[in-house]
């Protein structure tokens, strides 16, 4: 039988951590790509931009990572219960 709660934690886990890091990539190459033009979008010197997709990161990036969790674990769920009664 499998162990709910290691598989609820892993699910959730994977939410977050996918939240996390697409935030931070999407902005990481905002960043790079379009620095100049996004610091004076946002009316920023360009040495406080790297504050600004830091806090970008920050609040959003929080913000996504418990609504990840809970819908990776209600999907995830589905989809392995699927998949085990495919294989039985």
């Amino acid at each position: 039988h499998h162990n709910r709660k290691a598989e609820f934690l892993s699910l959730a886990a994977a939410g977050i951590s996918g939240a996390l890091i697409n935030t931070g990539l999407v902005m990481g190459l905002i960043y790079v790509l379009f620095g100049e033009s996004y610091a004076a979008a946002r009316n920023l010197a360009a040495d406080a931009l790297i504050w600004a997709i830091l806090a970008v990161v920050g609040t959003n990036g929080v913000a996504e990572a418990p609504v990840a969790a809970i819908c990776t674990c209600g999907i995830g769920k589905i989809l392995l219960q699927l998949k085990r009664r495919k294989g039985q």
